[in-house]
């Protein structure tokens, strides 16, 4: 048995079973046992000579074996080395390392922030020591083209040190004492047929080409490639990042070998497009982001993102893709968007460059994420969750079928009425909330695109829900406030006000305050509350972690909403969100200053400031100097005048909340100097 402890854990020939050292050679000419020349170390014994050599070889032994342990977890980049383009020849790497294709590390400690292209000098050195140089060669200041940004380890000798002779005639010597191991940046030119004046169409045509040919990445072994650059006579164009960058143990095989593409290369493709469209998009901002996908790319990954102009919302056309393609317009929960990415990434690519008989075959499904509570609304709403998108290029004759080519010679009738589908204004108005959409290839199966699933009612003890919402809206001081409500709401609309109002994030004044504002804010857009009014009311408050600032705030302060005045003043603004959402993320210190922000800032001789004056409060995240000038603050109004002059008496209520706005102005100063005069005698001891 082999002690793991004790030294190398390989069983040592010839021993009691091998004591003819002839029949070891007997074994290696019959093949049973296989030697590793690169892997060969010298054997230590006492009395032999000891030579340079012997260390040397000692040292390439375990760079051997250390290389063979780096190309066994995968090739690629272990960590950072992200490459962007700065202006003009220069180019930003951040700091990271990774592994080679030969298993060798290369590091960048420190981020180079300005790499100049143009200062190719020692680049070319180091290309033509690697053999990576094409001959004949011109200046880099007239060079255009496709290049792999790479790093390549090597090392140099440094460091010199006294020799000393080595034979009694021999003379001493200056010698180089250490090799440095480092990392070069070289620039190996990417060959591609591709013309000098296409350089953005150069772009697609490789992707095509790595990501949906699977075709080799063209980089020179035992080096790790960081990104592709174009450049044209020493100005770099592009940088694209994920074209050639993997990530370690990015090189591994298909899916069950059924020939898929692995892994990582489809996320580099996803992320590739993702880094190509936004340059895309920054560079169209002025002439409009409306474009067909051919126009700039010659393939798309199975999923992904498109400009939302792309789709005509008022004859729900679209033109990203191509006519021949069945595209189709859907709407998604936001947080399922995720796993569809990850589903769709077993697909093929989506090739544009294919005829219209294969294209015929391939379909799309554009998606509009939204929120739960949005799409619950929406599944009530639209009687199908599914819009068919046409292409904006009618009437082709290629797509025409035989019947409807027979139809041309039949004589004209009268044009039916359109018919209009009282569900569009909604898809209208969602594709006018969002600039991008999600889109994903579907696959060729029979299955509908609408919820997956039946809608199965709970039942609860409604008796035992209802007393509880009421008993804690009397607790709260809220029946008057809530009978109106009731008063005007439908009966299906108050039992999922009841069931809104039974959740834990409601249990607290200040979200029952916050709801029942919003259904005040309702009932001036309808005159009836219905249900579709609650999933309105529900959506406000849909985004994750809603209440939790209000809930830490009346937890810390309960004395600002058993303020009677300081809650009508609520129901009154429409703020108490961001104050949600501003106090959700304070500190214990800061939800303390805040808090005694709002009470002062809300209290005026004992009335409370109007909503004007409540949002223009809540808007300012910053707090206050601690030292604010008396003077300053005796000139500011408490109230802004449009405010003041909704409400009747508005010279009084003007002249009182002046009085009381320079009463508390002189109570901020007097502690002001109070502090100043503190911070001075502690300056003195």
């Amino acid at each position: 048995m082999v002690d793991y402890t004790a030294g190398a854990a390989r069983k040592q020939i010839p021993s009691e079973d091998f004591a003819d050292e002839n029949e070891i050679q007997t074994l290696l000419d019959a093949g049973v046992i296989i030697t590793d020349e690169r892997r060969r170390r010298p054997f230590y014994f006492d009395g032999r000579f000891l030579a340079a050599r012997d260390l040397t070889n000692e040292q390439n032994y375990f760079l051997t074996r250390q290389a063979d342990l780096g190309q066994a977890g995968g090739t690629g980049v272990v960590h950072g080395l992200t490459v962007r383009r700065v202006r003009g020849p220069y180019i930003r790497i951040e700091a990271g390392s990774g592994v080679t294709t030969s298993g060798e590390m290369v590091v960048l400690y420190d981020t180079i922030t300005q790499l100049d292209l143009s200062n190719i000098a020692e680049i070319q050195r180091l290309n033509n020591a690697f053999g990576l140089s094409r001959i004949p060669n011109e200046p880099f200041r007239t060079r255009s083209g496709i290049f792999t940004l790479a790093l390549r380890p090597v090392e140099f000798t440094a460091n010199p040190i006294g020799s000393y002779p080595t034979s009694i005639t021999g003379q001493r010597t200056i010698e180089d004492g250490d090799i440095v191991e480092a990392s070069a940046i070289t620039l190996i030119p990417y060959p591609d047929e591709g013309a000098r004046s296409e350089t953005s169409m150069r772009r697609s045509r490789i992707a095509r080409r790595i990501f949906v040919e699977r075709g080799a990445k063209r980089v020179p072994a035992g080096v790790l490639p960081l990104a592709l650059i174009a450049i044209d006579r020493g100005v770099v164009q592009w940088v694209d990042p994920y074209m050639v960058r993997r990530e370690v143990g990015a090189e591994h095989g298909d899916i069950l070998g059924l020939g898929y593409a692995p892994r990582a290369l489809r996320e580099a493709y996803l992320l590739q497009y993702e880094y190509q469209l936004g340059e895309l998009m920054i560079e169209r901002a002025a002439r409009g982001v409306r474009f067909a996908a051919s126009e700039y790319f010659y393939s798309l990954p199975p999923a992904g993102r498109m400009p939302a102009a792309t789709i005509d919302a008022n004859e729900f056309t679209q033109i990203f893709f191509p006519p021949a393609m069945q595209v189709d317009l859907s709407i998604v929960p936001e947080d399922e968007v995720a796993a569809l990415l990850e589903d769709s990434l077993l697909l093929p690519p989506i090739d544009l460059t294919l005829n219209d008989d294969e294209m015929a075959s391939t379909s799309v499904m554009a998606l509009i994420p939204v929120n739960r509570e949005r799409f619950l609304e929406l599944n009530q709403k639209l009687n199908n969750l599914k819009r068919d998108l046409r292409p904006a290029a009618p009437g082709m004759v290629a797509r025409r079928a035989p019947l409807e080519a027979l139809r041309i010679l039949n004589p004209a009738l009268l044009a039916m009425p359109t018919e209009t589908n009282p569900g569009d204004d909604e898809w209208r108005k969602l594709l006018s909330e969002v600039p991008m959409l999600w889109y994903i290839r579907r696959r060729n199966l029979s299955y509908r695109a609408e919820v997956t699933g039946t809608y199965v009612p709970t039942f609860v003890d409604e008796v035992k829900m209802e007393k509880a919402v009421r008993a804690l809206i009397k607790k709260e001081g809220l029946q008057s406030i809530f009978t109106q409500f009731e008063q005007k709401t439908t009966l299906r609309g108050k039992a999922d006000a009841f069931a809104l109002l039974s959740q834990r994030r409601f249990q607290t004044k200040a979200m029952l305050v916050a709801t029942l504002r919003q259904f005040q804010e309702e009932l001036k857009r309808v005159k009836i509350i219905d249900s579709a009014a609650v999933w309105r009311v529900a959506e406000h408050f849909a985004n994750t972690g809603a209440g939790t600032g209000v809930t830490r705030l009346e937890r810390s302060h309960p004395e600002l909403l058993r303020n009677q005045e300081f809650v009508k003043t609520l129901m009154e603004s429409d703020q108490l969100p961001e104050i949600d959402r501003h106090a959700r993320n304070l500190s214990e210190d800061e939800l303390h200053d805040f808090a005694r922000k709002l009470k002062a800032s809300h209290r005026t001789r004992g009335r409370e400031r109007k909503p004007a004056a409540v949002k223009e409060d809540v808007k300012v995240e910053t707090p206050p100097p601690a030292e604010p000038p008396a003077e300053e603050e005796t000139k500011k109004s408490p109230e802004p005048p449009e405010a003041v002059e909704m409400r009747p008496n508005a010279s009084d209520e003007v002249r009182k909340e002046k009085e009381g706005g320079e009463r508390v102005a002189e109570k901020r100063g007097r502690r002001a100097r109070k502090r100043a005069a503190k911070k001075t005698e502690r300056g003195k001891k």
